[in-house]
């Protein structure tokens, strides 16, 4: 059977079964929501402080934003929910579980006490219902905390000869030389 019609009605036609397609895909999520970017502990990238930030602080905030290319290209584009992680080594220190928000900055650490002088790594998730569902997790971040206590200080005397169980009396004799 052949048919024949003009551009006008071809162009119709064609429009129609594009709709219809849309319409039937319209509830295939993306496969693929790419990690969140930007990620910071404290307010402070790793990869503009020499790939490791040391923080005094014991509970530190982190934060992180949606890829730009995301946000510019899907309208209303926001994020639904989190999921933070933070390791030492192979030991999750704190997990936060999916957590039903839209804020991406000032998430404070909740999870068990972080050392003095130990390295932590952290991880990121995002979702949105407009993007597909989840991301991917975000590439790893290490800080470390600092040396929180005199007693911490006093592990690195540089005089070997003095015991560390001592160290608060030398620090006072030779204060004055």
């Amino acid at each position: 059977m052949i048919v024949i019609m003009d551009r006008r009605t071809a162009g119709a036609l064609a429009t129609a079964m594009v709709l219809q397609l849309l319409c039937c895909f319209s509830h295939v999520k993306a496969a693929y929501v790419p990690a969140p970017t930007n990620v910071r502990v404290e307010y402070l990238s790793p990869a503009l402080h020499g790939g490791l930030v040391t923080l005094s602080e014991t509970r530190p905030r982190f934060c992180w934003e949606i890829p730009a290319e995301w946000s510019a290209n899907v309208r209303g584009l926001n994020q639904t929910a989190y999921q933070v992680q933070v390791h030492q080594g192979p030991v999750i220190m704190w997990d936060s579980g999916k957590v039903a928000s839209t804020d991406s900055c000032h998430i404070e650490y909740n999870g068990s006490a972080l050392a003095s002088d130990a390295t932590y790594t952290l991880q990121v998730m995002w979702w949105s219902s407009q993007a597909g569902g989840q991301s991917l997790m975000s590439d790893p971040i290490e800080f470390n905390i600092g040396l929180l206590s005199t007693a911490d200080w006093c592990k690195l005397s540089l005089d070997a000869h003095v015991p560390f169980d001592s160290c608060p009396l030398y620090w006072s004799s030779t204060r004055g030389q």
